[in-house]
């Protein structure tokens, strides 16, 4: 999925994998992490964490580049990754609480 060469309008939603740890002030968001972008505009794409499995709580990170740099930071992937994740990880919890 090559979503790069499209209008950054068209990612608002869409499911991207980190290609590399990224830090801000308060985080390290590690490599492989699934964000979903939430907001983007010409200067900069915000990522949102998937929703905590037992809270409920997400996070955001702000990427300030230029289009040609995001491919730097994360790749598209599929829903269906999502799906798969959040279903094994629910197996592995429910697994360690009995």
């Amino acid at each position: 999925m090559d979503l790069f060469k499209e209008k950054m309008e068209t990612w608002e939603g869409k499911l991207v994998r980190l290609k590399e740890d990224c830090r801000t002030g308060e985080h390290i968001y590690p490599k492989g992490l699934l964000m979903k972008i939430d907001c983007v505009s010409t200067k900069k794409v915000r990522l949102q964490t998937m929703p905590c499995a037992t809270c409920g709580i997400v996070d955001f990170m702000i990427i300030k580049e230029h289009k040609s740099a995001y491919a730097h930071y994360f790749e598209f992937v599929e829903e269906s990754e999502l799906n798969y994740t959040q279903t094994h990880k629910s197996k592995d919890i429910n697994a360690a609480n009995n």
